[in-house]
């Protein structure tokens, strides 16, 4: 599973000036899931966000975040 970057996701969206459902036809999932991943309450395998990548015309960089490691506490 990969863990979008939602406020990336949705600037990247506007800037192609589609809707959330019309992204979401696009990438053949719901409005609901659109919603989810640009509120960040959602993870999706890494291969959707390559579709939306692609149609958002973006790196995959650009849209996924990156693990943060987990940090070990004495």
């Amino acid at each position: 599973m990969a863990i979008p970057n939602g406020p990336n996701i949705q600037a990247a969206r506007e800037r192609k000036k589609l809707s959330r459902s019309e992204l979401a036809e696009k990438v053949g999932r719901s409005y609901v899931w659109v919603y989810n991943l640009e509120k960040g309450n959602k993870n999706t395998p890494r291969e959707k966000l390559y579709l939306l990548a692609d149609v958002l015309d973006v790196p995959i960089t650009h849209i996924e975040r990156k693990p943060q490691p987990v940090r070990e506490t004495a």
